[in-house]
């Protein structure tokens, strides 16, 4: 597909409604702790069988990613690919004003505080008040807390 300006915000509009944010906390063998934040990016319709790599859907939004030089992918994790996600949709509000626009400003907003507020390794006791923390944060949201049920677990 050539460049095509409507077609990059066809695709915005699409990253708008239908990318979702993720965090949760699970238990680890490998963490210093047993304990690791989770953080993932998917999308809720982009990927289903009946759209993906046959749809203008799927190449505007590729073509708006790729502004911003990130692959278009059916899941993003980690702290990198998360603030990518994060510029771009911050870059993109300072030309369109578009970030009120976004769908899951929940799940934007958690992934914003985990990286903000990483989970601390050092001992068990900070890292419960930061679960503490964290499910507050998601209470706030309407979202239900369930940090310090895994840490108790």
């Amino acid at each position: 597909m050539e460049f095509d300006r409507a077609a990059e915000h066809i695709g915005q509009g699409i990253m708008l409604n239908d990318l979702k944010f993720s965090t949760w906390i699970e238990k680890r063998n490998d963490s210093s702790l047993g304990f690791r934040v989770k953080k993932k990016a998917h999308w809720k319709t982009l990927f289903l069988e009946t759209h993906w790599r046959n749809n203008i859907q799927y190449q505007c939004v590729e073509q708006f990613f790729g502004q911003f030089g990130i692959p278009l992918k059916p899941i993003y994790y980690g702290t990198t690919e998360m603030e990518m996600l994060i510029t771009m949709i911050n870059t993109a509000n300072k030309i369109y004003r578009t970030r009120e626009a976004f769908g899951d400003q929940d799940g934007l907003h958690m992934v914003e505080w985990v990286i903000d507020n990483p989970m601390p390794t050092d001992n068990m006791d900070n890292l419960k008040q930061w679960a503490e923390y964290y499910d507050d944060e998601r209470e706030s949201l309407g979202q239900s807390g369930d940090a310090t049920k895994v840490l108790d677990e």
